[in-house]
């Protein structure tokens, strides 16, 4: 009892230290996990080391109620008298009657002798010289002792066998030896009564059942194994606590750290954080929400920083179409009055072609005024439920004469769902799109414009346009819809930024693909 005393002081110590020195090398990530340990210990060993010292010291008492001194003795003292009882009988026979020319039925049956023989051991082999049963013992007929037998007799001077008792004869039966003076074996065979073999059994089964505990004493008891098993059993448990409170904390606090870290890194200004851990339960559901809140947080940011954007290039636009309109009016005014000075006067084909000139390029300005001046204006779209099919058609209808050698060819989808737009904005971003795609194919091969339903989650409707013309390469895809980025010599850049704009308003998504030298394609979801 002092060694488990001890030796549990010594393991709660030794733990102790051990989370201590944890414990000192970070105070604070370990504080709830100490805590978490100290309370699994707890619930651990306050039951468990009382339980185990109350369990062993009965053991113990038990143990020594139980062996009383003198019991062993006298069990097997028991054993050895009725084997000497069983025994007497055959061995009174061999004795008197040691001649075996002497034996007959009549004598086995007078002596309850049921078989009796004599043998010698010659080289590996027992030879029979004489061997005599009773009828009713026809187990014995055929029966020789084995060779191994014969030498043990030989050699102990004495001994005896019994055999149990089989399907024909519900009786056991006792063989006793006697090795006679010409060095052969004499031996007499006869059965055993019913209650001598079960007084025998349950002898033989009580000394085996105090042997046992006798081991159990001596190995464990007296040698203070049972206390070194108790203090292995709390020991165990203890640590078991341990590692099962390390799990539990982990999948706590480790989830938790990770957030402290995702949301340190949000507050330096980093929406694009993601917390990636191996929790569970309730914990996943707190990590999942705040990886779906930074990123709601930083699709809101690009959509406010798009937006401030463009309310900054909106604002330039408006500047530099109020510019060119002040520009504009003076020019297009004095070259009116030139035109109307020389009317009446043949002009120089020189002069004539300067003017033909200036007035297109006016004309180019002007347009290129109202371009800068709408996309300064893009009002707020006026939805209304809207037949896509309709204003695809009308628009490339109106387009079809101004498109030279290009084709433009639609596949219309058949039974589409209305969709909630402003026709009006639908139709300049169509016009924008499919004014692109003849411009990109050169006079040459076919614009496809399809309307299809949408396979895209949450969208309708689909509009694509398609054309085989010389494609963009990664730099212009990268800038399409910034305003003011343009590859063509008169462009302005704002075509696909009002589009854009459009897609957006009606919150659509507009996808494009595009390689150079095999053509792009344009999808707008709605």
């Amino acid at each position: 009892m002092t060694v488990y005393l001890i030796w549990i002081v010594v393991a709660l110590v030794l733990l102790g230290t051990y989370h201590f020195f944890i414990w000192r090398r970070n105070r604070i990530r370990t504080r709830f996990r100490m805590k978490l340990t100290a309370l699994f210990l707890l619930f651990v060993l306050i039951p468990t080391v009382p339980m185990t010292f109350i369990v062993a010291n009965l053991i113990t008492r038990g143990a020594d109620l139980l062996l009383v001194p003198g019991i062993g003795e006298a069990l097997n003292t028991s054993l050895e008298t009725i084997k000497t009882q069983v025994e007497e009988r055959g061995e009174a026979f061999l004795h008197v009657h040691d001649d075996y020319r002497e034996w007959s039925t009549e004598l086995l049956e007078q002596e309850n002798i049921h078989a009796a023989g004599h043998y010698r051991l010659e080289g590996d082999g027992v030879v029979c010289h004489h061997s005599i049963c009773l009828p009713k013992s026809s187990r014995f007929r055929r029966w020789m002792p084995r060779p191994e037998t014969i030498h043990d007799v030989m050699t102990t001077r004495r001994i005896s066998t019994i055999i149990p008792a089989d399907e024909e004869s519900n009786q056991s039966m006792m063989i006793v030896y006697r090795v006679l003076a010409d060095s052969s074996v004499a031996l007499a065979a006869y059965t055993i009564p019913a209650y001598v073999m079960d007084a025998r059994e349950e002898v033989e089964r009580a000394f085996g059942i105090y042997s046992t505990l006798s081991l159990i004493k001596e190995s464990i008891i007296q040698k203070n194994l049972i206390w070194a098993l108790a203090v292995l059993l709390v020991v165990g448990l203890a640590l078991l606590s341990i590692a099962t409170s390390r799990k539990i904390s982990q999948g706590i606090s480790e989830p938790i750290q990770a957030l402290v870290g995702g949301m340190r890194r949000v507050a330096e200004g980093d929406l694009s954080v993601r917390v990636e851990t191996k929790a569970k339960d309730e914990f996943q559901f707190l990590v999942e929400s705040f990886n779906t809140m930074t990123q709601d947080l930083n699709t809101s940011r690009q959509k406010l920083l798009q937006a401030e954007r463009l309310a900054a290039w909106q604002g330039v636009a408006r500047q530099i179409s109020h510019e060119i309109k002040n520009s504009l009016t003076p020019i297009s005014i004095s070259l009116r009055r030139f035109r109307d000075h020389f009317r009446d006067k043949q002009l120089l084909p020189s002069i004539s072609d300067s003017l033909q000139a200036v007035e297109e390029e006016l004309r180019s300005l002007e347009g290129m005024a109202k371009e800068f001046s709408e996309f300064a204006r893009m009002p707020r779209p006026e939805k209304a439920r809207l037949d896509i099919n309709r204003v695809v058609q009308s628009v490339v209808h109106l387009m079809k004469p101004s498109c030279g050698s290009v084709k433009i060819t639609m596949h219309i989808g058949e039974e589409l769902p209305l969709v909630e737009a402003d026709r009006e904005q639908m139709k300049r971003l169509l016009n924008n799109i499919i004014k692109n795609a003849v411009e990109a194919s050169h006079h040459k091969g076919t614009v496809v414009v399809t309307t299809r339903v949408c396979d895209t989650p949450g969208r309708s409707v689909e509009i694509e346009v398609r054309d085989k013309g010389e494609g963009m390469d990664e730099e212009t895809l990268e800038n399409l819809f910034r305003p003011y980025y343009t590859t063509k010599r008169r462009g302005t850049g704002l075509g696909l930024a009002i589009v854009q704009k459009i897609v957006e308003d009606h919150g659509g998504e507009i996808f494009v693909a595009s390689q150079k030298g095999e053509g792009t394609r344009v999808r707008v979801c709605l």
